[in-house]
């Protein structure tokens, strides 16, 4: 059996990151907004690759049947992420502490220790559970900044992969900084934005105000049904003269 491998075919590295750079921008900038269609994407591209990548070892080469199993594969995932929602919500905040965790050790020009990447993931992801609102959008920012940042510098900087976080040791102290400074920069704006229009589309409950047009309305209809009673006691008065004139 041949060895798996899940890395992208080289001929296909340059259209799949600059897809990921379009795909980051959304999640950075509206994932918010489309969060089930975010996660459902995640999900196709993630089984996408996996699938894809088994069917191209397993096919020793075949692009028919990799482009078949990554098909197939995508469209279990999105199943899969869309279906299970708070599935979803925690890989999205792992994703989001695995990127903080990664960039600390970047910053401190360290290489990173998986067990501390593992660990903050973990937590991000329980913390995303319960606070949802927030934490989608701090994890849709951050990861698509992530994205988009990461994507242009492997088309400008030599030496960088972005599918492969250990390749960022290789860069020069400043590169690393000058990295961390726009997707960190980008991640607030995206924040942002995300923040004010999601609370301009939350929209609470009004509480329970009596309408002035209602009672207007209501109290027309008491009067009028009061009317037949009020005129009562005239029939009582006209119907007297008859019983009077008997005794007399």
């Amino acid at each position: 059996m041949p060895e798996m491998d899940f890395s992208i075919p080289s001929q296909y590295y340059h259209q799949s990151i600059a897809i990921s750079i379009a795909l980051g921008a959304i999640w950075c900038f509206f994932g918010y907004k489309i969060f089930r269609f975010v996660l459902g994407l995640l999900g196709f591209i993630s089984g996408a690759l996996a699938a894809g990548a088994i069917g191209y070892e397993l096919s020793e080469g075949r692009e028919i049947i990799a482009i078949g199993a990554a098909v197939v594969g995508g469209l279990l995932g999105a199943g899969i992420m869309f279906v299970l929602y708070i599935l979803g919500v925690f890989v999205i905040g792992a994703l989001s502490g695995a990127l903080i965790a990664l960039a600390v050790f970047s910053y401190l020009n360290q290489e990173p220790e998986y067990i501390t990447v593992i660990v903050s993931a973990f937590v991000a992801g329980i913390v995303a559970v319960f606070i949802k609102r927030f934490m989608i959008i701090l994890a849709t920012s951050l990861s698509g900044a992530w994205a988009v940042i990461t994507g242009f510098a492997y088309f400008i900087e030599n030496n960088f992969d972005p599918f492969h976080p250990d390749t960022i040791l290789e860069l020069t102290e400043n590169e690393v900084y000058r990295i961390l400074i726009i997707w960190f920069a980008m991640s607030v704006a995206g924040f942002t934005i995300q923040y004010i229009t999601s609370v301009k589309d939350y929209k609470p409950e009004p509480e329970s105000v009596p309408d002035e047009s209602v009672s207007e309305v209501a109290d027309e209809e008491i009067i009028e049904l009061d009317e037949p009673y009020q005129e009562e006691p005239d029939i009582h008065t006209i119907s007297e003269p008859p019983s009077d004139r008997g005794e007399s």
